[in-house]
């Protein structure tokens, strides 16, 4: 454990032990480990590489990609099937 010798706002010594449990704490909230979860960081994903001309091309002409994006609304995520939902109809007005 590395100590450190400044004080905080209410006057207390901190540690940097103190600040690395509350970030494994935020990460563990962050931890994406269901596979619905994936799917919408990949649709989200999706969607910053089809708001450039050069990247919705590229997804337009791959029949895979398009596959992909709608078997997306399989999953039962309203979050989720509204995105996808927004891709396709991205796609269907090229």
């Amino acid at each position: 454990m590395i100590m450190c010798s400044v004080k905080s706002s209410g006057g207390a010594p901190t540690t940097f032990n103190n600040r690395r449990s509350r970030q494994s704490r935020h990460l563990s909230k962050l931890s994406m480990e269901d596979a619905k979860d994936d799917i919408h960081v990949c649709i989200l994903c999706l969607r910053a590489i089809m708001n450039n001309k050069h990247g919705l091309n590229m997804v337009i002409q791959k029949q895979e990609f398009i596959n992909v994006i709608a078997l997306s609304l399989r999953y039962r995520s309203l979050r989720t099937n509204a995105l996808v939902l927004e891709l396709l109809a991205a796609v269907g007005l090229v």
